[in-house]
């Protein structure tokens, strides 16, 4: 079964908000309650935790990790804190169901890609791309492409 990856999910967040990965696990942002009062590399870090917590297995621990923190308590405060922001709706819930759409577009790409018999380390190499996650996103997104423009149909 494929699915999304942490890193997956760090990456569309830093992406959305135009925060570096290097910022997201050095820099220290608060996230206060009120909406529209977060700075950008607090609340990307914030949403990255929410989701992740959303769509992966990833513990508290290995999310900590993965963003440069060391308190895992202070994953589970984030991921309460955005699911309490994303309740009032607004620009921070658009963001969160942008990165969404992307999310199950990866995943729904690949599962289309395994269920269709492809073979992705030989359309890579076909193409003449290493086999290697920015290359195979890559022919994920054409193949998503093309299915939404009917012709993968």
């Amino acid at each position: 079964m494929s699915r999304i990856e942490p890193q997956e999910i760090i990456d569309f967040c830093a992406e959305m908000y135009g925060v570096s990965l290097e910022e997201l696990r050095t820099q220290h942002g608060r996230v206060r309650a009120e909406p529209g009062n977060m700075r950008p590399v607090g609340e990307c870090r914030a949403v990255a935790v929410y989701l992740i917590r959303r769509h992966t297995m990833a513990t508290l621990r290995e999310i900590a990790a993965l963003l440069g923190q060391s308190d895992r308590t202070w994953v589970r405060v984030m991921g309460e804190k955005i699911e309490h922001l994303r309740r009032h709706g607004g620009e921070l819930a658009n963001r969160i169901e942008a990165i969404e759409r992307r999310i199950d577009d990866v995943h729904e790409g690949r599962m289309n890609m395994s269920t269709q018999g492809y073979d992705l380390a030989s359309r890579c190499t076909v193409r003449g791309l290493p086999f290697d996650r920015k290359s195979c996103d890559t022919v994920y997104r054409e193949a998503i492409a093309r299915n939404r423009d009917g012709a993968g149909q």
